[in-house]
């Protein structure tokens, strides 16, 4: 599966999803047991 590039500063995993803050503070989500196209989200 894909993995949205880092790098991160922190990484926070679920049962079909994950998460990672950036160093650049944008967070990108994925999901670990389907589809593996990321979302991008910006934090303000």
């Amino acid at each position: 599966m894909a993995v949205p590039e880092g790098p991160f500063a922190t990484v926070s995993v679920g049962w079909e999803h994950a998460c990672g803050l950036r160093r650049d503070d944008t967070v990108a989500c994925w999901l670990t047991r389907a589809m593996p196209t990321p979302a991008e989200v910006r934090r303000d």
